[in-house]
């Protein structure tokens, strides 16, 4: 679990990484996830990042403190092995 103060921090440096190739270097060693604004959105990455979970390199996901999910979901097992 990635987790950032705001949604702005969080697309701001997820850009930079995106920009300067780091996101596509974590990509190649672990399904990457990002917390979506929108409540139906989340149903379903949620049930993709579970499912990639499942695999022998785990999953990344990067929320933001009292979002959706770092307030509405309890995050047992591998759902965050590391914060």
């Amino acid at each position: 679990l990635l987790a950032f103060s705001s949604y702005s921090m969080k697309d701001s440096v997820l850009e930079a990484w995106r920009q300067q190739g780091i996101l596509q270097d974590i990509c190649t060693e672990k399904p990457f996830f990002e917390e979506p604004k929108g409540n139906h959105e989340t149903k379903q990455m949620m049930e993709k990042y579970n499912g990639a979970l499942a695999g022998s390199s785990g999953a990344i996901l990067a929320a933001v403190c009292r979002g959706k999910l770092c307030e509405g979901i309890d995050f047992t097992d591998k759902q965050c092995r590391m914060v």
